[in-house]
């Protein structure tokens, strides 16, 4: 069967902070989902290449988050994604160790990292190691610098000739003008020692790409010609086998019309010698105003070109702006595409993130989950979707509608509840809230729920009772992307309250196959938590914890059995699992301990989970 592997970063959620981690997926053509392992408390900003791999194995690398910047966790993988071996590295805790990647490259296994010296933090060296393929021990080191400034670094490759190649960056800090930023393209053998290198100045940081070629070429992506030191908007360039430039092409644009500005994030090889480039591409013909608007964002790039220079095709991939207003926000999501392959059949599978535009930024804090989302597209041998018209900008729309969530007798939520019965036990159960009616007043469908709720929506709002106001109150407004207040009574305080609620982000929750637009909200002075209650909101089903209306009000007075997470919603159209288990599920938490005989071992233990 054929499938393929991507490593992706995460934020993860811990109470009301949020820190980053990272899956391995693997995915058939079809991008469903096979199989996955989390890998918890992980950082992959800055690595070039967290992931590589071996005829049976996987190799992963990271720095870890909770101890700081000292360490590089190493991990080898079986094909099942099961740890073989698990190594940490670590160096003179006063000194900074980025983490830039781990390459599998002829039976040897590689790590690079970018080590800043306490003695000397302005003077970074980059170090690459080879190690064994079994402990992940290092079997030699070697040092490289380039000026005096941060270094990027990754693309190792095999030559043509069974040699090592690199490319490697510097560039100034943060108020430094003076220094020109400079990129060089490393040739070494396999004991790290330096053959032949290409130098030029270029402000790469954070947009580095290499491919040595199996015809003995080397192609590599620039900001400025590498020779006459002119600027471009995004150029592609080609070393023949000596390191010499054979030729230089800048990629299609017209300042007047699109303004484009490419960033090329990865070069790869086809099958026919021709190259393809990924990245992200500003551009401005969707513009309303000549040179951008809101509507200029950067977007998805996939491009094919010849060896010999000419760009067979480029294919920019816009994506709508599904969920907020597109007048305020523009009609795109900015994207990237990061990396493709070739298909044995020609088609080719890129991967990359979509995420939220800079004027969202009020509104959306890039640490909440789903900010960003992974991003798989296959397209045929032409760039293309058989679906679309095969041109330049390609504006993929849904290929199917959203559902929409339709009350009607019937209807469900099933939320879980865990109520404590003493001496460190509890029962984890759930309970279910139906409508049991409806009817018409003042030209308002009201639902009437088990709970002894009743609820009426209009114009993408949520209206709930409040018996001691004796009002319906507004909790939800899905069209919102900021502020706005709900009238309660607080039950601590016996008076009229009101709360502050604030649309933190907005995202997609996919299920099965089905979109969920989802606000993050985020709740202040509730008087039922000692701290801003951040809750997850599905449009026009409810909250996901709690109660299907907004936990307001309680402090001291919260009802048993405590409601945590919702389970499930049912309708005569839509039916969703929001767990991993059934929705009437139910077990009995307990623990043992302080046994005066002989140790009892059962196996699965249930009271560790282990």
């Amino acid at each position: 069967m054929i499938y393929f592997i991507i490593y992706t970063g995460m934020y993860c959620e811990n109470g009301n902070t949020y820190y980053p981690c990272a899956k391995l997926l693997r995915l058939d053509l079809g991008a469903n989902l096979l199989m996955e392992r989390f890998l918890d408390s992980l950082s992959v900003s800055d690595n070039y290449n967290a992931l590589s791999s071996s005829n049976k194995n996987f190799y992963v690398s990271s720095n870890q988050v909770f101890v700081k910047e000292n360490s590089i966790w190493l991990y080898k993988l079986n094909s099942d994604f099961k740890t073989e071996n698990f190594r940490i590295d670590s160096i003179n805790s006063k000194d900074k160790f980025i983490n830039r990647g781990i390459y599998f490259v002829n039976d040897n296994l590689f790590t690079c990292d970018v080590i800043y010296s306490n003695l000397n933090p302005k003077i970074p060296t980059l170090k690459l190691s080879n190690r064994d393929t079994c402990t992940l021990q290092k079997l030699w080191t070697r040092s490289y610098n380039l000026g005096n400034f941060a270094i990027n670094a990754h693309d190792l490759q095999l030559t043509s000739d069974n040699h090592l190649s690199f490319i490697m960056s510097s560039h100034p800090g943060a108020g430094v003008s003076s220094i020109e930023p400079m990129i060089k393209i490393m040739k070494i053998d396999w004991e790290g020692n330096v053959i032949d290198s290409f130098q030029f100045d270029d402000d790469g940081k954070n947009y580095l790409s290499l491919l040595s070629s199996s015809s003995g070429n080397y192609y590599f992506s620039s900001q400025r010609h590498p020779t006459k030191q002119v600027f471009t908007v995004g150029s592609i360039n080609k070393l023949n086998k000596d390191l010499e430039l054979e030729w230089s092409i800048e990629l299609p644009n017209n300042q007047l019309i699109d303004g484009r500005i490419y960033r090329i994030a990865r070069i790869t090889e086809c099958k026919n010698g021709d190259i393809l480039v990924t990245g992200r591409v500003w551009d401005n013909s969707d513009s309303k105003i000549p040179g951008a608007d809101i509507s200029s964002v950067y977007n998805g790039f996939l491009g094919r070109i010849k060896s010999d220079g000419i760009v067979d095709w480029i294919r920019i991939f816009k994506l709508p702006q599904e969920l907020i207003d597109k007048e305020i926000y523009g009609q795109f999501r900015p994207s990237i595409l990061e990396k493709a392959i070739e298909l044995s059949n020609g088609d080719i599978v890129a991967c990359g993130e979509v995420y939220y535009n800079n004027h969202q930024i009020s509104a959306i804090d890039i640490l909440k989950f789903q900010t960003n989302q992974l991003w798989v597209i296959k397209v045929n041998s032409s760039g293309c979707f058989p679906e679309y018209i095969c041109d330049t900008i390609i504006r993929i729309r849904p290929t199917t509608e959203v559902k929409t969530p339709e009350f009607n007798i019937g209807s469900e939520w099933i939320f879980e509840t865990d109520f404590s019965i003493g001496g460190g036990h509890s029962t984890v159960q759930y309970i279910t809230k139906k409508i049991l009616n409806t009817t018409t007043t003042n030209g308002r469908k009201i639902y009437y729920l088990s709970s002894g709720d009743s609820v009426y929506v209009e114009n993408e709002r949520m209206f709930f009772w409040d018996n001691m106001l004796n009002s319906y109150e507004m909790h939800y407004q899905f069209n919102s992307t900021s502020e706005y207040d709900i009238k309660y009574w607080d039950f601590s305080k016996n008076s009229v309250q009101i709360a502050k609620v604030k649309v933190d982000s907005i995202y997609n929750l996919v299920i099965n196959g089905d979109t969920i637009p989802t606000q993050l909200l985020r709740v202040s002075n509730n008087g039922s938590f000692a701290s801003d209650l951040i809750i997850p909101v599905y449009k026009n089903i409810s909250a996901s914890k709690y109660d299907i209306k907004l936990y307001l009000g309680f402090g001291l007075f919260d009802p048993n059995p405590i409601v945590t997470k919702l389970r499930c919603f049912k309708s005569d159209s839509i039916e969703y699992n929001f767990q991993n288990y059934p929705c009437d599920s139910t077990w009995l938490i307990t623990n043992a301990n302080n046994f005066e005989s002989n140790e009892i071992e059962i196996q699965p233990n249930p009271t560790n989970g282990k």
